[in-house]
């Protein structure tokens, strides 16, 4: 009985976690660099299932909404910290940090600039 009892309450809990992610909205934002118009930088805003596409290259990442701007961080490497970081603005700018040789407490200018435009959602 309890066997049962406990593969009932794993389907359930499956059930509910695949109607959960269902329920979550995806957007996709595609983006071009600053100065052209090849869309080769795909920006997905889906809760945990959150990633960054360059080119045909998918990266899964941290996503986040902070204030007015969403924010993808992505590439850990061996270490647990973010080597890239993509900040969108509400008016579709998108800033791209490269931090792999940046120093603790060193400030960082944006690698690359795009222009994103919301392609899905």
């Amino acid at each position: 009985m309890l066997k049962y009892g406990l593969k009932l309450l794993l389907i359930v809990c499956a059930a509910m976690s695949a109607a959960s992610a269902a329920a979550e909205s995806k957007k996709v934002w595609a983006c071009a660099a600053a100065g052209t118009s090849e869309e080769d930088l795909f920006l997905v805003e889906w809760g945990v299932n959150s990633y960054v596409k360059l080119y045909d290259v998918r990266v899964w990442g941290n996503f986040e909404i902070i204030g007015d701007d969403r924010r993808w961080d992505f590439g850990s490497g061996r270490s647990q910290v973010a080597e890239y970081s993509a900040v969108l603005k509400p008016d579709g700018e998108l800033d791209y940090y490269d931090f792999r040789d940046v120093g603790v407490g060193e400030a960082v200018e944006p690698a690359y600039k795009y222009n994103c435009r919301l392609a899905q959602g």
